[in-house]
């Protein structure tokens, strides 16, 4: 059977999944499928031949196990397949649920879905030479320091002297100073370096440092924070290349060590927010006007321009509040991307629509701090209501560390033509979704359905 142009290829995962051939297919085909479907046992071991068949067919293949995916994969390498291979979850999700043998439907939507091509996105790269800052107390640093020298360039800087006493060879430069500020990315950092001093050679029971202290600058690919006072920068665990560990979790700062060796090459990070600056509301004429997503971005990784502003893809961390906060959509989160999860559901809510009473909906929960607001869903809002119709938005708080968003159409859906939705909002940022009174329960779009909030 195909989808999308895709051979789908579904296993019953040795008879652990209630699945029946007849009923999946029909499913399928109201999901756009097209053909018969061959139902296996053991895909991955007595059947592999039907996967390598397949491979050979050169088409697109949409293989129904994550599990074994890695084994998928290899196989496709060795026969350097012109198709591509993609693999959806249906057992833990559906087949192997306690109402397995009622989700037909839904194992059906979850490959209609999962056919569905996400629409490509850019990306930028990432360069580090193994160029390694090492900043923090002498002992720590001094160890650390010993320990990667062997495949990092290392750098150290001590943050404070604890008399330790100078290596036997200096294999590594070592300074002393205190980091007044630091910018930029993996592969491109900048530390501005206050009281810098370098150690005299003749230093004996401990370091002494000759010559007056003084301002300058240090460069680096990637930098180990061991000093354990205020991160260096905002959103730390966000920034590719900083390395924070606590000093006093030993475990912590070799898990560090281990990953600051393997930052050396080149690195693919995906572009996670486009900007349009046609429908940008930042300013005109020089008359100022939003700096929604300058202020929200906790990396400083938004500078306005004048009229318009400029997000600089090797410092943004992908957090998403710049298109959170964005009231006109100039701001685009691109990961996950929307219109491919707004085109999901579109494919999906057919499926259990026609086969079951109950009308479609799809609930997303997710988790909050505070006032923050999960940019997928508030954007996902946008791409629905352009893909499909107007939406309508009812307040209904959440506590402060959750977010429940539901969908689900207005009327009895036209399926050929149109599918409209409607939209219940949570506890957010405000514009098109807020805060008001709870809803634990709410009438149906159809008579005697409801849709519940947990």
């Amino acid at each position: 059977m195909k989808m999308r142009k895709r051979r789908v290829l579904v296993c019953d995962c040795e008879k652990t999944m209630p699945l029946g051939k007849a009923g999946l297919e029909k499913a399928c085909r109201k999901a756009g499928g097209d053909g018969e479907l061959f139902l296996n046992t053991q895909l991955c071991r007595s059947q592999i031949e039907n996967y390598q068949a397949a491979l050979e067919s050169g088409e697109d293949l949409l293989v129904a196990c994550t599990q074994e995916a890695p084994l998928f994969s290899e196989v496709a390498e060795d026969f350097e397949s012109s198709g591509t291979v993609s693999f959806t979850n249906i057992r833990e999700t559906a087949g192997w649920s306690k109402d397995a043998e009622k989700a037909t439907p839904k194992i059906a939507a979850l490959l209609a879905a999962a056919a569905v091509e996400p629409q490509p996105f850019g990306n930028v790269t990432l360069a580090s030479g193994g160029n390694c800052l090492i900043y923090g107390p002498s002992e720590q640093a001094l160890e650390a320091a010993r320990q990667l020298s062997d495949r990092l360039q290392v750098t150290v800087l001590l943050s404070e002297d604890e008399g330790s006493i100078p290596p036997d060879r200096m294999s590594f430069p070592v300074f002393s100073g205190r980091i007044r500020n630091l910018k930029g990315h993996l592969g491109g950092f900048e530390a501005e370096i206050e009281n810098y001093a370098i150690p005299s050679p003749s230093s004996r029971s401990g370091f002494s440092f000759e010559g007056q202290s003084r301002s300058t600058s240090l460069s680096c690919d990637l930098l180990i924070d061991l000093s354990g006072g205020t991160p260096l920068l905002p959103a730390h665990d966000r920034q590719d290349g900083y390395l924070r560990p606590d000093p006093g979790d030993l475990i912590a700062v070799q898990k560090a060590l281990l990953e600051a060796s393997g930052l050396v090459g080149e690195f693919e990070k995906p572009r996670y927010v486009r900007y349009d600056e046609s429908i940008c509301a930042h300013s005109r004429s020089r008359q100022d006007g939003c700096n929604r997503c300058i202020d929200a971005c906790p990396l400083s990784a938004i500078q306005s321009l004048g009229d318009t502003v400029e997000v600089d893809p090797y410092v943004c961390g992908g957090c998403g509040l710049c298109a959170a906060t964005c009231p006109t959509g100039a701001m685009d989160y691109r990961l996950p991307d929307t219109a491919s999860l707004a085109e999901k559901i579109a494919y999906c809510s057919p499926v259990i629509a026609r086969t079951v009473a109950r009308p479609p909906s799809c609930c997303c929960t997710t988790v909050l701090t505070g006032e923050s607001f999960c940019p997928t869903w508030r954007a996902l809002a946008r791409a629905c209501r352009q893909m499909f119709c107007p939406w309508r938005s009812m307040r209904s708080p959440r506590p402060a560390s959750t977010s429940t968003f539901a969908l689900w159409p207005t009327a009895q859906p036209r399926w050929q033509s149109s599918f409209p939705l409607q939209a219940r909002g949570s506890a957010g940022a405000g514009g098109d979704l807020g805060t008001g009174r709870e809803h634990h329960r709410r009438p149906g779009p159809w008579p005697g359905t409801d849709l519940h909030y947990r």
